[in-house]
C-alpha cells in the first residue's frame, strides 16, 4: 500500500484569491533561454529578438516560465516524497511486525476526528459565494473533504515524527529561476540587514494559508538565523471583511515597535480578529492603547497598506499568501525541504 502525504502547496489561484535591498547582481542575471541576442525571427533579413518583445508580453513569458520550472520541481520532490514516506512506514511496521495498513489504522485513522455539524456549516458559511448549491446538498462533500484533509495531516505528522529518527536527506536540483525586481519599503522586517537570503510576504491575517506560510518561515527563521531576512507586506483580500482592520492594527502596532507580537497573535486568535478583538490583542501584547488608538483614527495605518498593495498588483498577484525569495516568485506555501533547497542554492550550497 502506497501513501502519499498531503502537501498543502498553493498557488496563487488556488490560495487566498482574490523591495528589500536588492540581491547580488549575478542573482538576478537572465536564465540562459532569455538571451537577448538570440534571433527569434526576421523579416527581410531584418532580426527580431527577444528584447524587441513588448514588456507586457515579456512579463507574461516571466512568469510562464517560472510556473512551468516550478510545477516540474515540486511534481520532482513529491515524487522523491513519496518513496521516502513509504519507506519509513514499511521499515515502521516491520519494527512493529504490523502491516502497513494495520499500522496506518493504528495512528491515523483512529486519530482522525470526525468534523462536526458547526465545522461543516462553519466552512461552507466561509466559502459559500463559492460554492452554488444549499448547504444539505453541500454538506455530505465538505464533510468528506474535511475528513480526508485531517487524515493527511495526522499521516504527516506521523511522517514527520518517523524521520526525525531516521537520517532523510534530499538532494533536489534547483533549476535556474526567473527574479522579479521588488521596490522596497519601510516596513516591519526581521533578520540581518545583510543577510544573503531576502523572503518578502505578501499577506493577509484572515486567510489561513497565509497563516501557514508564516509558520514556515518561523521554522525557516530558525534553521537560517544569520543568513534569512524576512519582510512583511500587506494584501487585505477584499472578499476578507476583517483582514483589512488587522493589516491596519498591525501597522499601528510597527509604529510601537511591537508588530511581530501583533502579528503572531493576530494569526494565532483567527478567526476572532473584529474590532473588540484587535483592542484587546493591543493590551495582550503590551501596547500603548491611547497611542494605539490615536494611530488607527489616523491615514496612516492606511497609506501604508496602499503602498504595499500598488507593489503587489504591480508583480501581479491576484491572492495571497505571494512569497518571493531573493526576487523569485514561490508558487505557493512549498514544502520545508523543497523551500531549505531554494534557499541553499542561493547560499551556495
Amino acid at each position: 500500500m502506497s501513501f502519499r502525504v498531503v502537501v498543502v502547496l498553493v498557488g496563487f489561484a488556488a490560495g487566498c484569491a482574490g523591495q528589500v535591498q536588492a540581491p547580488p547582481p549575478a542573482k538576478c542575471a537572465a536564465v540562459a533561454e532569455q538571451k537577448t541576442d538570440l534571433v527569434l525571427a526576421s523579416i527581410d533579413g531584418i532580426p527580431i529578438r527577444r528584447a524587441d518583445i513588448a514588456a507586457e508580453r515579456q512579463a507574461e513569458m516571466k512568469q510562464a516560465e517560472n510556473e512551468t520550472r516550478q510545477q516540474a520541481l515540486t511534481a520532482l520532490f513529491l515524487g522523491v516524497d513519496d518513496v521516502v514516506n513509504d519507506t519509513l512506514m514499511k521499515r515502521e511496521a516491520e519494527r512493529r511486525s504490523l502491516s502497513v495498513d494495520k499500522l496506518y489504522e493504528l495512528e491515523v485513522a483512529t486519530k482522525v476526528a470526525e468534523p462536526t455539524d458547526a465545522e461543516v456549516a462553519g466552512v461552507y458559511e466561509a466559502n459559500k459565494e463559492q460554492i452554488p448549491v444549499p448547504l444539505e446538498q453541500a454538506a455530505p462533500y465538505i464533510k468528506r473533504q474535511m475528513g480526508m484533509q485531517r487524515a493527511g495531516e495526522v499521516l504527516q505528522a506521523f511522517v514527520e515524527q518517523l524521520k526525525s529518527k531516521a537520517d532523510v536527506r534530499y538532494a533536489i536540483p534547483v533549476p535556474e529561476l526567473p527574479r522579479f525586481e521588488i521596490k522596497g519599503t519601510d516596513g516591519p522586517e526581521v533578520g540581518p540587514k545583510d543577510a544573503a537570503v531576502a523572503v518578502v510576504l505578501f499577506s493577509d491575517f484572515e486567510c489561513p494559508y497565509c497563516s501557514r506560510a508564516s509558520k514556515l518561515m518561523d521554522q525557516l527563521k530558525a534553521l537560517y538565523p544569520d543568513k534569512l531576512r524576512l519582510q512583511f507586506r500587506d494584501f487585505p483580500l477584499s472578499q476578507h471583511a476583517k483582514a483589512r482592520g488587522a493589516a491596519q492594527a498591525a501597522h499601528c502596532a510597527f509604529e510601537q515597535g511591537k508588530f511581530w507580537p501583533y502579528h503572531d497573535l493576530l494569526f494565532a486568535s483567527a478567526p476572532a480578529i473584529s474590532a473588540d478583538d484587535l483592542k484587546k490583542h493591543a493590551v495582550t501584547v503590551g501596547l500603548d492603547l491611547k497611542a494605539f488608538e490615536t494611530c488607527l483614527e489616523s491615514d496612516r495605518p492606511e497609506a501604508a497598506i496602499k503602498v504595499d498593495e500598488r507593489e503587489a498588483r504591480r508583480l501581479g498577484l491576484d491572492g495571497t499568501p505571494g512569497i518571493f525569495l531573493n526576487g523569485i516568485r514561490l508558487m505557493g506555501v512549498l514544502p520545508l525541504p523543497l523551500m531549505q533547497a531554494l534557499i541553499d542554492k542561493e547560499l551556495g550550497k
